[in-house]
């Protein structure tokens, strides 16, 4: 099975896939992931666990991600889809 599906918004990779992903996508194992808070004033997303890998992305104290896999002291981890003020996202110009 060969995936089209937009890996920012689908958690695959070779090895792991969400389980909402089974049929979809192939993969050896696929977990449900677990919803995890973040709990430092700014977390810094990376596409490999690798400090000195460039910046993708930040997620803000409070918000919430969905953890599929952790190992030495990297978390895999989805952003989740939620509601901001109007006010606070401004359109692109």
């Amino acid at each position: 099975m060969t995936s089209t599906l937009d890996p920012r918004l689908n958690a695959y990779r070779p090895d792991l896939a969400d389980e909402r992903l089974k049929g979809k996508v192939d993969a050896p194992r696929y977990v449900a992931g677990e919803l995890r808070q973040v709990s430092q004033p700014v977390a810094g997303l990376k596409a490999k666990p690798d400090a000195a890998a460039g910046l993708e992305n930040e997620v803000l104290f409070g918000e919430t991600v969905t953890a599929f896999d952790e190992a030495d002291g990297w978390a895999w981890v989805q952003l989740r889809t939620g509601t901001a003020m109007s006010a606070t996202c401004t359109p692109r110009r």
